[in-house]
């Protein structure tokens, strides 16, 4: 018992900070329940007025206190089922909200070398199920637990009033519904988190499948793919078969046993016994069976928090590990320079190793990239060309040595300030399923019409975007698959320039581009101001003609 109410308040703890403005929504939820708990009372009272006043006393004007007195409770209860529903979804929205907004926030700066190793399925699972399932469960074990704690104190003392005798032996179930609610909990648990992991890596395969469609169908997969999607599907038929007997066993069977079939038949036939000896009432009888009830309805709820706990703590736990490690991460950023004077780059000393390779793609390397510089990188393909890349943008962390920026080291500075001096073009680039106005705007997000205009004439991509029926408002697909190839990359370098980045790095950007488009890009490259650093990786003599050096590796 001690155990789940520390769990209940550190799990309480942990989310207030996310219900600021809110909190006293909260409390109106906790004391409209607690009225609305309260007039439920009267129920019973006005049910044994009609039995003993008007059908078996015949006092016919009872029937109009009765019926007023049924309708006053219904129209006070409807009142304030809505505001605790409003309490409730107000409350559960904005920690959601704030919880799914924080850890995407930190998924965005965490370090790259980190993505490496996240699983998608997992972390869908925690910004989507997990925070909601975990939002829900929080209310359910805080407020809600509260006034069916507070209900079952005053029915209790109710019933006293009312018989004692009765109490007593009514009371002899509630051991025997926790007893076998947390039985059946301890057995529903490992269904429930084998369930959760299918369906974390069913979503990683599922978005794995939809971003590779084109190569599945071009090697002929769709069979064996179609088979990984029936075993995904029929583990998770299995497990929640089996999670959910359990269920239904906790949640209908035992209650319906337990509350319709043995106590109420015994209830009415000790109260029957002790009517016909003159020691109740047939009215108190009534109303105690119906307090009985409400008991059962509050004990039961309070018996499946527990349970609830138990089987749905995961959720919690999964998300505030979340939390903590995102936390411990901002830390770190916190502690690095935000501040970058310069954008001199320099390699010293760099090896560089990728995981579970026996040798180095990079040994002992170091490089020099002055201020305003232009630098062609040229190789064989597997030499390390892309690798660099990485490295002087932070994607990649050295197996030893130092890449500085500025003059610092890059494990020093805040990344996201870094990126927002570099600018690259990639053979496949990011764009975004928008318009082209959308998709520039992520460069600049308060950039005017005449920015956007002025930087498409920089790229050589004004003439076509203003040829367009829809103009900047042209929805460009995903990935930009409505544009041709030069088109998609003179839209990036577009990007670029509304951004005024100092670093543009071009990855064997012009690569699978015809003559005209590579000369069009080749003009826009050439409109790049002399102050700014360039670096280029490229195969094609015509790209590495427009840098001033030349290395290889």
């Amino acid at each position: 018992m001690l155990n789940r109410i520390k769990c209940r308040l550190h799990i309480i703890k942990k989310i207030l900070p996310f219900s600021d403005g809110v909190k006293w929504l909260f409390w109106g939820n906790a004391v409209a329940g607690f009225i609305m708990m309260m007039i439920s009372l009267l129920n019973p009272i006005f049910y044994s007025m009609f039995i003993e006043k008007v059908i078996l006393g015949g006092k016919i004007k009872y029937i109009y206190y009765v019926t007023g007195g049924y309708l006053g409770v219904l129209a006070v209860t409807v009142i304030l089922s809505y505001i605790q529903n409003y309490c409730t979804n107000t409350v559960v929205n904005t920690v959601t909200y704030r919880i799914r907004e924080k850890i995407l926030k930190g998924w965005l700066k965490k370090d790259f070398v980190s993505y490496e190793m996240l699983n998608i399925g997992d972390k869908k699972m925690i910004i989507d199920e997990d925070t909601t399932n975990m939002a829900v469960f929080a209310n359910d074990q805080s407020s809600t637990y509260l006034t069916n704690f507070l209900k079952v104190v005053i029915l209790i003392i109710c019933m006293i009033l009312i018989e004692w005798r009765l109490l007593i032996f009514s009371l002899i179930i509630i051991p025997l519904t926790f007893l076998a609610d947390y039985y059946i909990s301890e057995r529903e648990e490992g269904p429930k988190l084998t369930l959760r992991e299918n369906d974390q890596n069913w979503g990683a395969w599922l978005h794995s499948t939809i971003s590779n469609w084109r190569e599945i169908r071009a090697l002929n997969l769709e069979k064996s793919e179609e088979k990984r999607f029936i075993g995904f599907s029929h583990n998770d038929a299995v497990m929640f078969s089996r999670w959910n007997n359990f269920w239904i066993t906790r949640r209908l069977v035992i209650p319906q046993f337990k509350d319709v079939f043995f106590m109420q038949f015994s209830l009415y036939l000790i109260g029957g016994i002790m009517i016909l000896k003159n020691q109740l009432s047939i009215g108190a009888l009534l109303i105690f069976v119906q307090y009985y009830s409400y008991l059962s309805e509050s004990i039961t709820a309070l018996s499946r928090a527990d349970a609830d706990l138990k089987v749905s703590q995961i959720y919690a736990h999964k998300v505030f590990d979340e939390l903590l490690e995102l936390e411990k991460n901002e830390e770190k950023s916190e502690n690095k320079k935000q501040e970058i004077n310069g954008y001199e780059i320099a390699m010293e000393h760099i090896d560089f190793q990728y995981p579970h390779s026996e040798k180095n793609i990079l040994t002992d390397f170091s490089l020099q990239i002055k201020q305003g510089e232009r630098l062609a990188i040229i190789g064989e393909s597997g030499k390390g060309k892309t690798t660099i890349l990485k490295l002087i943008c932070g994607m990649l962390e050295p197996t030893r040595g130092v890449v500085k920026f500025a003059g610092l080291d890059l494990k020093e500075l805040d990344i996201s300030k870094v990126h927002e001096k570099m600018g690259f073009v990639m053979q496949e680039n990011l764009l975004f399923n928008a318009s082209i106005k959308e998709n520039l705007f992520y460069a600049k997000k308060d950039a005017t019409l005449e920015e956007m205009e002025e930087a498409c004439k920089k790229a050589y991509i004004y003439e076509f975007i203003r040829g367009l029926p829809d103009k900047f408002d042209t929805v460009i697909g995903e990935k930009g698959i409505k544009l041709s190839g030069g088109q998609r990359q003179r839209i990036v370098l577009a990007r670029l320039f509304l951004k005024n980045v100092d670093v543009f790095i071009f990855d064997e950007a012009t690569s699978a581009l015809d003559q005209y488009s590579e000369n069009i890009i080749h003009s826009a490259i050439e409109a790049i101001g002399k102050d700014k650093t360039m670096i280029v990786v490229s195969h094609r003599k015509s790209s590495i003609e427009l840098c001033d050096r030349v290395i290889s590796v």
